[in-house]
C-alpha cells in the first residue's frame, strides 16, 4: 500500500474514499455530498487528515464553499466552539446555509499499511490491493467484509454487480438490522449469511492477531430467509474447522444479545474508568491500587473509541432500554446500601454469582 501523501491525489469524492479508507460519521455525510443537498461545509480535524483535499474535491464537484479548521482535537465537545469561530469569520459563507460537519474525520493508512505488508510477509495474504475495486471480487467463493459497521451498505452496493450468484458474502460486524435491510434492498439475500465471532481483544493490528481466536468461541450465523441450505452448511463447516461453536439466531435476536453481552459491557467499562479518572487524586492512589479485579473489569475499556461509538450508536435501539434496567438495577443497590438492608443485598450479589457460574 502506498501512502496518500505519495501516490496520486484523489480527484473525485469515490476515488478520496476508496484511496485513503476514511470514515465519516455514518453514511449521512456520504450521502448528503452525493445528493448535493447543502450549500456549504466545514471540515475540522487534525492536520493530516485529508481535510484540505476532502473539501477541494467537493467544492469542485459541488460548486460550493468550504472552510477548513485544523484542531488538534475533533470530538463533539469542541464542535460547538469551532462552528461559533467559523460562522463569526466568515458570516457571508455561513448565512442561509447548512453547515455539515465531519466528525472524526480519520485514517487508519499506517495500521492498514503494516498490517497489510505483514501479512504478505508471513503468507497469511497472497495478495492485498491500494484501492477498493469491485471488479476484483468477479469468481470469489467466499467474502468477508470485516469493515467498520458503517462502511458495510456502501461496500454492499459496491459489489452487488460483481459477485456471483453462487458466492457466499457474510460479515464478522457487531450489529446487523441495518446491513439485513441493505442486503434486501439491494436483493442480494440470496448470497448473503449475517455472521459474528464472539472473540477478540482491545488490540488492533496484524502484530496483535491470535492464530486460535476462535477456538472455543461461539460464533453467530444469521442466514437470510433465502440463501440456501447448502450455503449455510458450507460456511458453518468452515467455521467449524476453526475451532468455533456454531449458534443461528435472527437479526433482531443477535442485536438485542449483543447489547446485553458485548456493547453495553463496553460502555460500562468506559465509565467505569472516567468514574475514577475524575475521582482519583493528585497523587494517583487509585490507580495504584488498582489490581486484578479492575484490570478484568476494565480491559475493554483499552478497545478503540471510535470503533465502539460506531457499533453503540448503531445498536441504540437495544442499548438503551438494556442501559436503563442496569440504572434501575444500580438504584436498588444504591437503596439497599444506604437502608443497611444486607439481606436484599446479599441476595442480589448471590443470583448474580450463580448465574455468573453458569457461563
Amino acid at each position: 500500500m502506498i501512502p496518500l501523501s505519495t501516490r496520486m491525489r484523489p480527484r473525485t469524492l469515490d476515488e478520496f474514499v476508496g484511496q485513503t479508507h476514511f470514515m465519516f460519521e455514518g453514511s449521512l455525510f456520504y450521502n448528503s455530498i452525493k445528493n448535493k443537498t447543502f450549500d456549504s461545509a466545514i471540515f475540522f480535524g487534525p492536520s493530516g487528515t485529508g481535510k484540505t483535499t476532502l473539501a477541494r474535491i467537493i467544492a469542485k464537484e459541488m460548486d460550493s464553499s468550504f472552510v477548513e479548521i485544523n484542531a488538534s482535537t475533533t470530538g463533539t465537545k469542541e464542535l460547538k466552539s469551532i462552528l461559533e469561530t467559523a460562522k463569526l469569520r466568515h458570516s457571508g459563507l455561513m448565512q442561509e446555509t447548512t453547515c455539515l460537519y465531519v466528525d472524526e474525520v480519520h485514517r487508519w493508512n499506517k495500521l492498514q499499511q503494516d498490517s497489510l505488508l505483514k501479512a504478505l510477509e508471513e503468507g497469511v495474504i497472497q495478495k492485498s490491493f491500494d484501492t477498493f475495486d469491485p471488479a476484483g471480487f468477479s469468481g470469489c467463493e467466499l467474502i468477508f467484509l470485516c469493515t467498520p459497521v458503517f462502511c458495510f451498505q456502501r461496500y454492499l452496493s459496491m459489489l452487488k454487480d460483481h459477485v456471483d450468484r453462487d458466492a457466499i458474502i457474510t460479515d464478522v460486524g457487531s450489529v446487523k438490522g441495518d446491513i439485513f435491510e441493505k442486503v434486501e434492498e439491494l436483493g442480494m439475500s440470496e448470497v448473503f449469511i449475517g455472521g459474528h465471532p464472539m472473540a477478540g481483544t482491545e488490540k488492533a493490528g496484524f502484530e496483535n492477531s491470535l492464530e486460535g481466536l476462535l477456538k472455543g468461541a461461539t460464533y453467530v450465523l444469521m442466514p437470510t430467509r433465502t440463501v440456501s441450505f447448502d450455503k449455510v452448511s458450507n460456511l458453518t463447516k468452515l467455521v467449524e474447522k476453526l475451532g468455533a461453536r456454531v449458534i443461528t439466531l435472527s437479526p433482531h435476536r443477535h442485536d438485542y444479545a449483543a447489547a446485553a453481552v458485548s456493547h453495553v459491557p463496553h460502555i460500562l467499562s468506559y465509565a467505569l474508568m472516567n468514574l475514577i479518572r475524575v475521582a482519583d487524586s493528585d497523587d494517583n492512589a487509585m490507580k495504584l491500587m488498582a489490581a486484578g479485579g479492575l484490570r478484568d473489569m476494565t480491559r475493554i475499556a483499552s478497545s478503540p473509541a471510535n470503533m465502539w461509538k460506531q457499533i453503540c450508536l448503531t445498536n441504540r435501539e437495544n442499548i438503551i432500554p438494556l442501559l436503563s434496567d442496569y440504572i434501575n438495577e444500580l438504584t436498588e443497590i444504591k437503596k439497599e446500601l444506604q437502608e443497611g438492608d444486607g439481606d436484599t443485598l446479599f441476595s442480589h450479589f448471590e443470583s448474580a454469582m450463580n448465574y455468573r457460574r453458569e457461563f
